[in-house]
């Protein structure tokens, strides 16, 4: 509740801040406009058009005004040169306990073409444990390539074997099967938003055997996060699976917002064996 407080704060003075730089755009065009008019009604030549002169230099200085405003704000920089190539309608992202050793990650993406000549899909993970890790897509005619590597992440790209125009709709399913040798993995599932989604679903499904009953929720900024902005608990229930052997949590986030990661975290499964 604290996080929430905090970000509502932050929120509202960043929202104070830009009306102020507005209000000051807003006087400096009507001031530009006052002195526009006093000179136009002194000069005979320009008496007839003193309303257009100015309206004209009092709309010239305001939308300049905000140029320069948004020019050096560094969250509209953020957004001043993206171009989206796609925009994802449906990101739904299920892992499951095959068993202590092994997990199933699949990713269901439903994504709509805003580019032109689109070819391809772009995609990362971060498999903290310790095995073998193989990438196949439900689409026989899909080539996926590993790229680079930065920080953590493995970068892959997925090649449709054609390219798309714009308004197309492409459906696919990646599914990743990762081995856990040593039972190092972290027991989390996030994902980042980094293209506008309109529907995110995240599930996390667990053996019975486990005897885990409840898992944490979280969405917090991808860049220097401390708190979350959102939190709370999900308990294991098998409403949501097909047999009685396993339990499963999920969370559906509608409109999930830019530059957030979503997760979902859960107690580290104990192998006895």
């Amino acid at each position: 509740m604290d996080s929430i407080k905090k970000f509502l704060a932050g929120f509202l003075n960043k929202i104070a801040y830009e009306a102020l730089r507005y209000q000051l755009a807003i006087c400096l065009a009507g001031i530009t406009g006052v002195i526009t008019h006093a000179y136009a009604t002194n000069n005979k030549y320009l008496l007839p058009y003193t309303i257009i002169l100015s309206l004209s230099a009092a709309l010239g200085i305001g939308f300049f005004c905000i140029y320069i405003f948004r020019l050096h704000n560094p969250v509209y920089k953020i957004y001043l040169k993206t171009d989206f190539k796609y925009v994802i309608l449906k990101k739904y992202c299920t892992y499951q306990y095959k068993s202590y050793t092994t997990m199933e990650y699949k990713k269901r993406i439903k994504l709509k073409v805003t580019g032109k000549n689109i070819d391809r899909y772009y995609d990362k993970y971060n498999w903290t444990g310790y095995g073998k890790v193989s990438i196949t897509s439900n689409v026989k005619d899909h080539k996926i390539l590993m790229t680079a590597k930065r920080d953590a992440f493995q970068q892959l790209e997925v090649y449709f074997s054609k390219s798309y125009k714009k308004g197309d709709i492409i459906e696919f399913c990646l599914t990743y099967m990762f081995e856990d040798v040593e039972n190092k993995a972290i027991p989390i599932l996030s994902t980042t938003i980094v293209e506008p989604t309109s529907d995110l679903n995240l599930k996390v499904i667990l053996p019975k055997t486990f005897g885990i009953t409840k898992a944490s929720f979280e969405a917090f900024p991808c860049i220097d996060s401390r708190l979350p902005l959102v939190s709370g608990e999900l308990f294991f229930d098998d409403s949501t699976v097909e047999d009685n052997t396993t339990t499963a949590v999920e969370w559906s986030v509608p409109e999930p917002l830019m530059l957030l990661v979503y997760s979902i975290k859960w107690d580290m499964p104990k192998n006895d064996l």
